[in-house]
This record gives C-alpha cells, structure tokens and sequence, in this order.
C-alpha cells in the first residue's frame, strides 16, 4: 500500500491480504478526519479553508510488466456490528507535556489517569468487546 500526500510525500507499508473495501473506507475515515479537524483548527485561526479532495487509486502491474491506474470511488459504507471506534487525541499541557486522551466508543482513557499503562488498559478494552477475546 502507498499512500501520497498533496506535498508528494510517499508512504509506503506491506499488509497481509485484506479486503480492499473495508481498508480504503478505514483511510477515507481517517483522511476525513483529519481534514475536517484541520478547517476547524484554519477557520478559528481565522485562516482561509482550501479543500481538499481524498482520493484512491487501484496501481496494477500487467503481464507485460506495465502498470495501470484506476480511480477508486468511495462510498464509505460502515457495518457498524464490526466496526470499533477509536480515536486518539493528544495536547501539550503547559510544561510541554505531551498527554493522550482515546476515545473507544463510549469509553475514555486518559494518559494523566493511566500513566505507562495507557496502551495496556486500552488494549484491556478492546479485547474484552471482542467476541473472541
């Protein structure tokens, strides 16, 4: 998977196959996310708001060794018995502190309540509402 930002900056990581769809709607989430924080964050700075599209293409090699681009329309679709939100919110307090708050559905753990064991309790939390365990 490579992901390229509207700078040309290049990401790149190898997953395990996974079904495409549920994937790109996981980034489209995340991409419209952080967009949206983003016009909030220029629009009380009283900043001019640019918008910006999210897009998605499907990069194939062909026999012949040529690659294809096709666009990708997204339609995020959620099912929502699946789906497990989390989200993570970090400040710097006054001392320059770095501290984390994360959001798991109706739950909140914070980096000043949990300390070092932040990721532990989280982690607690999410497995438990897995039906698996």
């Amino acid at each position: 998977m490579h992901i390229v930002d509207e700078q040309g900056s290049l990401y790149t990581q190898v997953m395990p196959p996974h079904d495409s769809t549920s994937l790109i709607n996981h980034f489209y989430l995340f991409f419209s996310s952080i967009t949206k924080r983003r016009n909030i964050l220029l629009n009380m700075d009283g900043l001019r708001v640019e918008e910006i599209s999210i897009e998605f293409y499907l990069l194939t090699k062909n026999k012949n060794r040529t690659f294809s681009v096709k666009m990708i329309e997204v339609t995020p679709k959620l099912s929502f018995k699946n789906f497990f939100n989390i989200q993570v919110l970090g400040n710097l307090d006054d001392k320059n502190q770095t501290t984390l708050m994360i959001y798991c559905q109706d739950h909140e753990f914070s980096s000043i309540e949990f300390g070092n064991e932040l990721f532990i309790e989280v982690a607690k939390h999410v497995l438990s509402k897995r039906k698996s365990g």
